[in-house]
């Protein structure tokens, strides 16, 4: 696991699999919170690989997960030196990761985009937007969820906007077309060649210049014709950018004239999402994730509503939209699965923001971040609160990875390592 605690904690709790932690500057709860522990520089491939073959060699890493977009595409790299069967490509994640490619790939595969340009000079892109057509969006092209996001009215905004992006050190920027409607995000994963859409989000997005996203409604509010052409593009797309064995969090806008994709963040959606997800659809992103880069499908658990959704009335919907949870693909061997949630007090305490009984998946959900408390980020309230109840220090002894796997260490109950 390159970074990202709330994953590791996941797997620990709900999992047989170890985990080797890889994390920069880690404090004393990130060692405890991992099997192996693995400090690294993330600046320094060159020094990771050689620490995760270190590894590798003495306990084999069967798949390279992350939910750190930048460090994606550390993990195709990893699983390319390790050779593994399972997980994204190096190259598939710059594909999804710069901006100006996955437009070129995604139309060149017959899906709908915005039309952009990419622009070197501040002039340049004055003149790009003139072309396009007034108002246009400026953006950098390797950033996403809206980093750096510029809508420009006037030329002068553009070549403003494009000055700030080169000024930061690239040396492009995208001027893209700006569209109008809808904004829909969807959670899919994709293993063996099969795209599966898990969640359609219909967001609820500010006003420009900003685009502040203030709520979404779950299910989107879809006709089952928009409905199946969503997800047909949805899986169109993901094969143009060579995205398999992985997750990703894709962004479309349904327009006058049908509709247009956006984003492709090869990574499990950020923020609130990731608890909206689990709440409504009983799926784990984190633990999705980690069974797409083995090659596998996981089982979703119940969805448990938090108290800071509220149910919406049906009326709402344009059409009827389900997400269908994917069908089980254990197979008969007897590897380590996704494990069904431990009933202990610890073990439910260390989560956030969910409900204190179990309650069936409403007609429609709405859920707005005003309204929501601070605890729902899951993240760094989960892990405190389950070191402060104590429920890792049962655990064998955890010191930063020297080389050697150390004696106190070996789970050698579990047969797999993440």
């Amino acid at each position: 696991m390159l970074g990202g605690r709330r994953t590791v904690q996941q797997l620990q709790e709900e999992s047989d699999y170890d985990v080797v932690f890889a994390e920069e500057n880690m404090t004393l709860e990130q060692v405890m919170l991992a099997d192996y522990p693995l400090e690294v520089d993330f600046g320094d491939w060159a020094s990771v690989s050689r620490q995760v073959a270190g590894v590798h060699a003495q306990q084999p890493i069967h798949a390279v997960v992350t939910g750190v977009e930048r460090l994606v595409p550390l993990a195709g790299r990893l699983r390319e030196e390790l050779e593994l069967d399972h997980g994204i490509t190096e190259r598939a994640a710059r594909n999804c990761i710069d901006k100006a490619a996955t437009h070129r790939l995604l139309e060149g595969a017959g899906v709908p985009v915005p039309r952009t340009r990419v622009v070197s000079g501040a002039q340049e892109g004055g003149e790009a937007a003139e072309g396009l057509g007034l108002p246009v969006v400026v953006k950098p092209r390797d950033a996403s969820s809206a980093a750096g996001l510029a809508y420009c009215d006037t030329r002068a905004e553009v070549e403003q906007a494009i000055a700030g992006i080169l000024a930061g050190g690239r040396d492009s920027a995208l001027v893209e077309e700006y569209v109008q409607g809808p904004e829909f995000g969807v959670f899919a994963a994709r293993t063996a060649g099969a795209t599966r859409v898990l969640w359609v989000v219909e967001g609820e997005v500010g006003p420009p210049p900003t685009f502040v996203k203030v709520g979404g409604h779950f299910p989107a509010r879809l006709g089952e014709e928009n409905r199946r052409e969503l997800d047909r593009l949805a899986d169109l797309a993901l094969t143009a950018v060579g995205l398999d064995d992985w997750v990703a969090a894709l962004q479309f806008t349904l327009t006058a004239d049908g509709w247009r994709a956006g984003e492709i963040n090869p990574r499990v959606p950020g923020g609130q999402a990731v608890e909206m997800i689990r709440s409504t659809t009983g799926w784990e992103p984190s633990l999705v994730a980690a069974e797409a880069a083995l090659g596998r499908q996981g089982n979703p658990g119940p969805p448990t509503p938090p108290a800071a959704c509220t149910g919406a009335s049906s009326s709402r919907r344009r059409g009827a939209s389900t997400t269908t949870p994917l069908p089980s693909a254990r197979s008969a061997d007897s590897s380590p699965r996704i494990r069904p949630s431990s009933s202990s007090t610890s073990h439910r305490a260390s989560r956030c923001c969910r409900s204190a009984t179990r309650a069936a998946e409403p007609s429609a959900v709405s859920c707005w971040p005003a309204r929501v408390p601070s605890s729902w980020s899951g993240t760094s309230h989960g892990s405190r609160n389950s070191w402060q109840s104590g429920w890792r220090t049962s655990r064998s002894t955890k010191v930063p990875w020297t080389g050697r796997i150390p004696a106190a260490a070996d789970n050698s109950h579990r047969s797999q390592t993440t």
